[in-house]
C-alpha cells in the first residue's frame, strides 16, 4: 500500500496527524530486539550449557552447545561479533589453588568445543575485540613469600601475561608480560588493549599496543582497588569505580583515553556502581547499593530494587543486555530497550546461573 500525503502544516495539524503520531512513536516499541548470548550452570554442576534467547520470548530456546568442567566452576563468556558463537572461560583442571587452572573455549552450534588455551587466570572474562581477535590473562604461579614478606603484606609474586589467542590455528601468542599479582583486561580501544596491573604496593593503568607490544601509560598510579571498567569508544573514554584512600567512599571515574584527563563523576559508600557509557554521552549506573540501574533523563530501576550490570548494546545501539541481582538470589538477565528503558526478561533454565556473553548479530 502507498501512502500519499499532503505535505502542508494544516494537512499534517488537521486531517493526518492523529492518524501518523501513532506509526511514528511504534517504530522503536515494534523493533525486534536480537538474540542473547546466555552460559547457564548449575551452582554446583559440571556442565556448562549455551543459549541464544530472544529478549521478551517466554519459552526457553534449546541449548545449542555445552563443555564439561570442574564442579561449580564459573564459566564467563564473550561473543564473536558478526558470528553464532561464544568463548568462555572456566576452570578445565582440578586444582588445590585455582589461579591458573582455568581454560579457553570456543563454543559454536552443532560442534563439540574446541579448548584453545590453559593457564588462564581464575574467574576472568575473555576481551574479545570489534575485529574479532581474542584476548586472555594467563600466568604460572610464583614463590610463596616468605613469613616476612607475608606478615609485610605481600602476596606471591606470579609470572603474568596478556596473550592473544589465534582462532584460526588455536595458537597463542603473549602481547605483555608482568611479574606481580594481576594484569586484568579493561578493554580495548583501536589495537590497543587497556590493562590494569597490580603489585605489591602498586597499581596502575596502561594500553599495550597488540600487535607491537608498544606500552603507553594511562594512570601511572591508581588504589589496588579498582573494578567494573567499561570503555566508552564514543568518548573515546575508559568509566571505572575505584576506592578513594582519603573518603573511603567508593568513585566513577572517567578518563579520556587520549587527552588522559580524569573526571569524578559519582561516589556512594557501597562498591557496587557498575558504571557504563549510555548513547547519548550518558552515564548509566547504580547509586546506590539497593535502588537499580538509573540513567539522567530516562529511567531508574527498570527491574526493580536491586544492582543492574549492563553487558553491552545490539549493534544498531537499539537494546542493551544486562542482568539483574539482588543479594540471596541468582541473577535475572534482561534487555533494555535504550530508548525509554524498557526491559525485557530473558527465559532461562530454572536455578542455573547465568551469565551474560553479549547479543548475537550475523554479519553485515
Amino acid at each position: 500500500m502507498t501512502w500519499v500525503v499532503p505535505f502542508s502544516g494544516a494537512a499534517l495539524r488537521g486531517r493526518w496527524l492523529p492518524w501518523l503520531l501513532p506509526l511514528l512513536w511504534a517504530g522503536p516499541a515494534l523493533s525486534k530486539p536480537p538474540e542473547v548470548a546466555l552460559l547457564a550452570t548449575a551452582p554446583d554442576g559440571e556442565v556448562t550449557e549455551l543459549f541464544f534467547q530472544r529478549p521478551g520470548q517466554a519459552a526457553l530456546s534449546p541449548a545449542v552447545a555445552s563443555f564439561r568442567h570442574e564442579p561449580g566452576a564459573v564459566a564467563l563468556g564473550a561473543v564473536l561479533p558478526g558470528a553464532r558463537s561464544v568463548v568462555a572461560v572456566a576452570q578445565l583442571y582440578p586444582a588445590r589453588e585455582p589461579s591458573f587452572a582455568s581454560a579457553l573455549v570456543w563454543l559454536e552450534p552443532g560442534r563439540p568445543p574446541l579448548f584453545l588455551a590453559d593457564r588462564v587466570y581464575h574467574a576472568t572474562r575473555p576481551l574479545v575485540t570489534s575485529r574479532g581477535r581474542v584476548f586472555v590473562s594467563r600466568g604460572s604461579p610464583g614463590q610463596e613469600p616468605t613469613l616476612e614478606q607475608a606478615q609485610a603484606g605481600q602476596l606471591r609474586v606470579d609470572a603474568l601475561t596478556v596473550d592473544e589467542v589465534d582462532l584460526a590455528s588455536g595458537k597463542s601468542r603473549t602481547v605483555h608480560s608482568f611479574a606481580g599479582y594481576l594484569t586484568f583486561l579493561a578493554g580495548a580501544l583501536g589495537e590497543e588493549l587497556l590493562v590494569y596491573r597490580v603489585r605489591h604496593g602498586h597499581a596502575d593503568l596502561v594500553a599495550v599496543h597488540a600487535d607491537t607490544g608498544g606500552l603507553r601509560v594511562l594512570v601511572p598510579s591508581l588504589p589496588p582497588f579498582a573494578r567494573d571498567f567499561a570503555v566508552d569508544q564514543e568518548s573515546l573514554s575508559l568509566l571505572y569505580t575505584v576506592l578513594e584512600p582519603s573518603s573511603r567512599a567508593w568513585v566513577v571515574e572517567r578518563l579520556g583515553l587520549i587527552s588522559l584527563e580524569r573526571r569524578r563523576l559519582a561516589q556512594s559508600p557501597r562498591p557496587a556502581l557498575f558504571p557504563h557509557p549510555w548513547p547519548g554521552g550518558r552515564l548509566a549506573y547504580n547509586p546506590e547499593a539497593s535502588w537499580g540501574l538509573f540513567v539522567g533523563g530516562l529511567f531508574r530501576a527498570p527491574m526493580g530494587p536491586g544492582v543492574d550490570q549492563l553487558r553491552g548494546f545490539s549493534r544498531d545501539g537499539s537494546f542493551a543486555a544486562a542482568v539483574h541481582a539482588v543479594e540471596g538470589e541468582l541473577v535475572v538477565p534482561f534487555a533494555l530497550r535504550t530508548a525509554d528503558g524498557a526491559a525485557l526478561r530473558l527465559a532461562v533454565p530454572e536455578g542455573k546461573r547465568i551469565d551474560v556473553a553479549g547479543f548475537v548479530e550475523a554479519a553485515r
